[in-house]
Order: structure tokens, then sequence, then C-alpha cells
């Protein structure tokens, strides 16, 4: 059993409490402050009654709570843009302007643009800070930087962008977690490089890193292999294809091409082992010295992501708390380490990454020395076969209910992709960071460069064929919040119901067991409301019609593979859908008691007794808007992306003039009608 320091667990408990209340409820740095001055001293001054009269009342536990709370809210305060005197989104600077920026993060470039997180440092020769989305076409050329590079922008900041289809993944609100507010979006002519370099130390890792990829190239290495080796050992991913990257994803391995806590996990556990010889009990200290030494040096060698950076502070502690307290140690050290980082920034609490980390070594910490013990052999390779698997399974189950909240698919052949792939990682990067310093030397032998390329090459045709296995991937599975927290108690009761059986944790098991059975028959019986909406596709119109758990999707352009349209594949992950189907487009259509007339090239409107609550506008109709709005003056006026822009911009003018209300998904997105 992980005893934990209680004390940390209630702060901790009430700080995360304290962050989503300053979300929904913010107050000022100062109302803050004071809070937590007052909850301070209410603390010392029990604390001084109870050393007086040896006694701790339980109020002391509240209050303890209540500091945290307090404390979450003041740190929230602090941390948000809004205390920064010099932060952009205090008033976003309005036209074009001359921004020095410097990159911070290089983003996996598309065919069309490459993306950059830059932090800004200058406005028209004036201080201004903030992180930004820097995104540069290639339309007129290719525009390349590097982490720590400072560029000079001439254009205007604008606001991230919103979702355009119903259920979409909110990119803008993952980037506000990134402490990224607003972007850049420009040509190659509107920014140039400086020769300013920047003195950040991953300014220099990132000018190494890029000198080691030019040497990789010179040697024998398929591109798929070098990609792979690339992002496994230097942390770059830009060069991974689509291809592979969804193959990754369809065997649910993608998080071993991102550098992050597996990575520095299996870097600790070779570390112990290549220190093993120093037996020692006085120089345990140092041997923790050098493996936490190399561990720091392994995060920033691989580019010095917030992940992995995150995953190295997560590791060093589990390390320190290893050496000073044993097995007994672990669990503390982990909550220090998470209770650490997120004082240092409260916004990783809302980073998905962040959250399967910790949860992934808390199931490795608790449940996996239980399952390791229910079985037992005196053959070596047995032994690692089932320590491999319980590694696997215990992290797995404390990830699976959160995994499925947020990703909707499982991987049924995990297991097997596991036991196969650990082992094999493990030796990519011993075998990957020896051919990394001796290509820098040009001391590198064809041999190595065929073993490892070898190992790779096999590594990525068994993650392709387990990605072909199709049957055993699980998709479009829908968790609410309250379903992916109960299950959270479900496991936690049964896990404890098997490591000691009790009359009080089978009732425990039970009652949770019942309480997640109600919550999913809730979700079984719940229907949501019907509704039509109105999507944004380029150069043509798309309705998707939802009732009574049908799906139909109205269209011109006929679809063999309906389920991997994007804005379908978004609904069957977010709501129940038993029928899914699709047609032609029509003139009329009514939901809810609203009507809807789709107004295209040929600029038919007038229907003998049809008053319509919303026209769209398709395929850019050369009308009369004003006298269609006298005609029909309480209308709302949709336009779709089937129309020229300079359409859409004037009837928005049109409409503004006459106060009617107008929708342009290019600009808002999917407009619903409910």
């Amino acid at each position: 059993m992980l005893r934990l320091n209680l004390v940390i667990v209630k702060i901790f408990l009430g700080l995360i409490l304290g962050f989503f209340v300053h979300t929904f409820y913010p107050a000022s740095f100062n109302t803050s402050l004071r809070i937590t001055t007052i909850a301070f001293l209410s603390l010392v001054l029990l604390h001084l009654l109870a050393m007086r009269y040896k006694w701790l009342p339980t109020s002391f536990g509240v209050l303890l709570f209540i500091q945290g709370v307090a404390l979450g809210m003041l740190l929230s305060s602090f941390h948000s843009p809004k205390a920064k005197p010099y932060h952009y989104s205090l008033e976003l600077p309005i036209g074009k302007q001359l921004y020095i920026v410097m990159i911070r993060e290089v983003l996996k470039p598309n065919s069309w643009s490459t993306r950059y997180i830059a932090d800004l440092a200058a406005i028209n020769k004036q201080r201004i800070e903030g992180g930004v989305l820097l995104t540069i076409s290639r339309k007129n050329g290719t525009t390349k930087f590097h982490a720590g590079d400072f560029a000079a922008i001439h254009s205007d900041l604008k606001a991230l962008p919103k979702t355009r289809q119903p259920y979409q993944f909110d990119y803008a609100a993952y980037l506000k977690t990134k402490h990224v507010y607003a972007q850049f979006t420009v040509d190659c002519e509107e920014v140039r490089g400086l020769t300013k370099e920047s003195s950040h130390i991953f300014y220099t890792l990132s000018r190494f890193r890029e000198s080691l990829k030019r040497q990789l190239q010179t040697y024998s290495f398929s591109a798929q292999q070098r990609q792979t080796l690339e992002a496994l050992i230097l942390g770059d991913r830009t060069g991974i294809s689509d291809d592979m990257r969804k193959a990754y994803v369809e065997a649910g391995m993608i998080h071993i091409l991102a550098v992050s806590g597996l990575h520095v996990g299996i870097v600790l556990w070779l570390l112990r082992r290549l220190t093993s010889f120093i037996h020692a009990y006085r120089w345990r200290y140092w041997r923790s010295g050098i493996i936490i030494a190399c561990i720091w040096a392994f995060a920033l060698f691989t580019g010095g992501s917030a992940s992995v950076l995150r995953a190295a502070t997560m590791f060093s502690f589990l390390e320190i708390g290893r050496n000073v307290g044993g097995q007994n140690q672990t669990a503390n050290a982990l909550l220090y380490s998470a209770f650490l980082l997120v004082l240092i920034d409260p916004l990783l609490l809302h980073q998905v990454g962040f959250q399967l980390s910790y949860l992934a070594v808390t199931g490795i910490l608790w449940i996996q020395p239980w399952l390791s013990a229910l079985f037992r052999s005196r053959y070596r390779v047995l032994r690692f076969i089932w320590n491999t698997l319980s590694v696997t399974l215990a992290a797995q189950i404390a990830v699976l209910p959160l995994s499925l909240y947020y990703f909707h698919q499982f991987p049924g052949l995990f297991l097997l992709s596991n036991l196969v792939v650990l082992p094999c990682l493990s030796i990519v990067l011993v075998l990957g960071i020896l051919v990394v310093f001796l290509g820098a030397v040009d001391m590198l032998p064809s041999v190595v460069v065929k073993i490892i390329g070898s190992i790779i090459e096999a590594m990525n045709q068994f993650i392709a064929w387990v990605a072909r296995q199709d049957d055993f991937v699980w998709r479009n599975i829908r968790l609410s919040i309250w379903v992916m927290l109960a299950s959270y108690l479900s496991i936690y009761a049964l896990i404890l119901c098997f490591k000691k059986y009790s009359y009080q944790r089978l009732l425990l098991c039970l009652l949770v067991s019942l309480l997640l059975c109600s919550l999913l028959f809730l979700e079984h019986i719940h229907i949501p409301r019907s509704h039509l909406a109105i999507v944004n596709k380029a150069r043509s119109t798309r309705l998707i019609a939802y009732s009574h758990k049908t799906l139909q999707l109205y269209h011109n352009h006929w679809v063999d593979t309906l389920k991997t349209e994007t804005v379908v594949s978004n609904y069957l992950s977010a709501v129940p859908i038993e029928r899914l189907d699709q047609d032609s487009l029509q003139a009329v259509y009514s939901i809810n008691n609203k009507k809807l007339l789709i107004v295209d090239s040929l600029a038919v409107y007038d229907i003998e007794g049809l008053v319509p609550d919303v026209i769209l506008l398709t395929q850019s109709p050369k009308l009369n808007l004003e006298r269609l709005l006298t005609k029909y003056p309480k209308v709302t006026i949709v336009a779709d992306g089937s129309n020229y822009k300079s359409y859409v911009a004037r009837w928005k003018k049109t409409c503004i003039s006459r106060e009617i209300n107008f929708h342009s998904t290019y600009e808002q997105g999917a407009y619903i009608m409910k």
C-alpha cells in the first residue's frame, strides 16, 4: 500500500480546486493574496495552539485544504496574462505592426505551411511579451527557422482560430495551455530571419542537433529509418510521414515517437543497470547523482521539450525518493514532483500529456507490484516477459478511462505491441545514442548502422502489421467526464478488493459499480437534441442533420466511406449514432419548427407559402440581397464556404446596415439550427 504525505495531499487537492475556481470565478491578485495570507495565519495560529495543548483538531486538515484552494487562486492570478504588464493580451495591437519574435518550438509542417510557437520580444522597438502561433505560407517559397532563432514580422496579430465544425478538437484551447493566445498568419515576404543569435541553451542544442541530423544523412539509413531515429533520439518528429504516424496511432504506440516519460523511464532503468556495480551504501547518493545528471543530459539533448522536462523532473524525484526511503517513499516523491511542477505552471493540469504521464507512473507504482506477484517463475525469460506485461498492463489500466475520454479509441493488441516494441525501443535508445555520438566524430562503424537500421525497420514493419488488424482497434468510444471519474473509482475499489479482500471493500466495489452502471444507463437513454448544422467546407455545401440517434449528411459529392469523413467521425465520437446515411441537397429543410431555405447559383428564393427562419447562400448566387431582405425582414443569413469571399464581404456589409443577423462559416465556423 502506498503511504502518502496527507498534508501535501490535502494542499495539492485544494490547489487543484483553486485553479478551477479561478477559471470560473477569477479573482484579482490582491484579493487572492489576502485570502492566502488569512488562511496561512490561521494555520500558524492553530499549529501553535496544537503544540501548546498537545492536541490537533480536525479543523487543521480543513484549513490545509482551504490554504491549498487559496494558493491555487493566487498562483492562477499570478500566472494570468492580465497580471503581466507587457503582455499583448491586455490590449491586442490593431493593424500591421513590426514585431520581433524568438522561436520557442518547431511544429510539424504540412504541405502548405510551416508552423512555430514563438515568444514576442518587441513591437515597434517597444517591449512586449507573450506566446504566439506563427504560420508561414509556402505559397511563395519556404522559410525555415530553428528553436532560438529571432525573426522580424510585419503583420497584424490575430485571435486564435475557432473550431470550424461541430465537436471538432479545440486547437485554440490546447494552445492556451501552452501560454499561446494569438497568432500570425504570414507569407514569406512578411517575415525574415535576424542575424541576432540567442544565448539560450536550447538554441545551442538545436544547432547541435541540426548538425547531427545532417551527419546522419551521410549514412546508409533509409528515409523511414532516419526519421524514426531522429524522433526517438533527437526529439525531432517533423520528418515523420503521415502514413507512419497513422500506423503508430492505430497500433496504440504513437507515444513512443514523442520523447517523454516512457523514454526517460527506460533511460532510468538502463542507468540503474549500468551503475548496479556501485553496491556500497555510502555511495548511494553519488550513484543517484550520476543517474539524475544523465537523465537531465538526455532530456536537454533530445530537445528539452515540455514533456521530456516534466518526465526528467518526475523521475529525478523518484530516484531521490528511492534513495531516501526506498520503495515506500516513491509515491511521495511522485506527489512532490507533481506539486512542484504545478506550482511552476498551473496550466500543466490541463495538458493531456501531464495527466497521462502521472497516471501511468501511479499505476506502475501501485498496480504493477501486485500483478507481478501473481506469477512467479524460475526462468529468466518468463520473468522478463511477465514483468514487461505487468508494467504495460498496470500503466494501461491507469490511463484507460482518461485515454478513452480524450481519444475515443482502444487498441486491442496493446499488450502484444508493448511486448515487442519496448525491448526494441530500449536497444534503439542505447545504440541510437552511440550512433549519434560516433557519427558526430565520424567514427561510426557500418555494422552498427546496419544493426540499428534493421531493428528500426523490423519495429516499423511490426507496427504497420498491428495497425492493419482493423478488427482489434475499437473506435468511436464515447465517455463523459462523469463516467470517466466513476470508472477510476471502480478501478480503485476493485484493485483494493483484489489486493486484500474484506466485506467493507466488497461493499465499496458494489456501490461504485452500481454508480458506474447508473451513469452508463443514463447516458444510454439520453438523446441529444435534434439539430441541423451548416458546416464549413471549401468550395462545397454540406449539411448535417442529427435526430434520434440518426445522422444524415446532405451534399452533392457522394462518399463511399462515410465514417472516414472528418465531420462525421467527430459526431461518431461525441454523440450516440445508430444509423448513418447520406443524401443529395434539397431546397428546403425543417428542424424543430424552424425552416431553412437554400439559395444557390440559380438565385431562386420566392417560394409561395414559405417563410424561412434561415437562408443559406451557396455557390455565389447573383442576387439583389436588399430585395431578399425586404421580402424576409426577420431572417438570418448564412454564407458557407462555397461562396466567393468578396461576395461574402458584400453580403455581410448589407446585413449589418439592415441590422440582419449574418453568419459566415469562413469566419465563425459551422452554423447550428436547434
